[in-house]
């Protein structure tokens, strides 16, 4: 009888977890995307019905977290392999000809995320 009632209760979470249904309707000639909760499309077409909004369907979850920042500058060896696979010698020589910039202030080899842009842009 136990068991039972954790099925019972399983399937009943089950059917209790919404979904999201993204729908369209104009306001002041504009197209607007409203985003709303139903247990199943069927649901989601009367609610869309009562709103007076078009089902488009249901929404695939996007994350609203932004992608991480571009590092200020890459290490000889990933700068290296972003310019092409050019070889060290050519890296220090576009280095010392001021056609790439250095991070100053550091030992290691510390190439721009700025300068690395304006070689490919001439390139």
């Amino acid at each position: 009888m136990v068991s039972n009632q954790r099925q019972q209760n399983g399937a009943m979470n089950a059917d209790s977890v919404l979904k999201k249904f993204s729908g369209v309707y104009i306001a002041s000639g504009e197209i607007r995307r409203v985003v709303y909760e139903a247990k199943d499309i069927d649901e989601a077409k009367q609610l869309a019905a009562k709103w007076g909004v078009g089902v488009e369907g249901e929404t695939v979850t996007i994350s609203t977290e932004s992608p991480p920042p571009l590092p200020e500058a890459y290490d000889e060896k990933t700068a290296r392999y972003l310019l092409g696979g050019i070889s060290r010698t050519t890296l220090y020589a576009e280095l010392a000809t001021g056609r790439l910039k250095r991070l100053s202030g550091t030992r290691r080899v510390l190439v721009t995320r700025r300068s690395i842009e304006r070689r490919c842009e001439l390139n």
